[in-house]
C-alpha cells in the first residue's frame, strides 16, 4: 500500500514472447550462420539484445543481426499472449492510484507494438536507448523515480530475471519476483505466483 509506482519488465512478467523469440532467433541464427542454440540465447534475456550478442562472442554484423531480428519478430507479434490476469491486475492498480510502469530490454518499437495489440497503457514507459546504459544498470529506474518524483522506497519493480533483480538492487528498490516467468527461482524475498 506504501508504494506509489509499479514498475513491470515485460517479456516473461506480463507477456509470453518465448514462442516469438524463439522463431526470430531461429531464423537469424540459420541466416547469419551463427551456430548458437535458441537455449543459449534465451539465458541471457532480459539484457539489451547487443549485450546478448556480446555474450554469445557474436561480434559481427551485430546491426544487421539486431535489426533482422526485430523484423522478424514484429512480423509474428501474434505468437505473444499476456499471462492471465495481466490486464485485470494492471487496471485494479491504476484504480487504486498507483503509477504502472514498464521497463524492459525490448526495443521500443516492439514493445509499443505490442503493448497496442494487448491493450495495454502503461504511465511509464522505459526501454534500451543510445548511450543509455541498460540493465543491471539502475540509470533508468533512478530516472523513472527522479522524472515522477517518487523515492525509492515507494517504488518497486516486477521482474522474473536476476538481472531484473540487480536492476532493482542497484537503484534501491524493492523487487518482486514472477514465479511463472523465464528466470531461476532463487531465494528472493518477495513472489508472485
Amino acid at each position: 500500500n506504501k508504494k506509489k509506482l509499479i514498475l513491470f519488465d515485460l517479456d516473461g512478467v506480463l507477456i509470453d514472447s518465448r514462442p516469438n523469440m524463439m522463431l526470430a532467433w531461429n531464423f537469424v541464427n540459420k541466416k547469419f550462420n551463427l551456430r548458437k542454440s535458441f537455449k543459449e540465447y534465451f539465458k541471457f534475456i532480459g539484457i539489451p539484445f547487443p549485450d546478448i550478442l556480446q555474450k554469445l562472442g557474436v561480434y559481427k554484423n551485430q546491426l544487421a543481426i539486431e535489426d533482422c531480428f526485430i523484423s522478424k519478430s514484429s512480423s509474428q507479434i501474434n505468437l505473444i499472449k499476456t499471462f492471465p490476469y495481466v490486464n485485470q491486475t494492471l487496471s485494479k492498480l491504476k484504480k487504486k492510484g498507483k503509477i504502472v510502469g514498464i521497463l524492459t530490454s525490448k526495443d521500443i518499437r516492439r514493445t509499443k507494438k505490442i503493448l497496442k495489440k494487448i491493450q495495454i497503457k502503461p504511465g511509464v514507459l522505459k526501454c534500451p536507448e543510445p548511450n543509455i546504459p541498460g540493465k543491471p544498470n539502475p540509470f533508468q529506474i533512478l530516472k523513472i523515480l527522479e522524472d515522477s518524483n517518487i523515492s525509492s522506497d515507494e517504488a518497486v519493480y516486477v521482474g522474473d530475471m536476476y538481472v531484473d533483480f540487480m536492476t532493482a538492487n542497484n537503484a534501491n528498490v524493492d523487487f518482486v519476483f514472477v514465479e511463472y516467468g523465464y528466470g531461476k527461482n532463487k531465494n528472493y524475498t518477495y513472489k508472485i505466483k
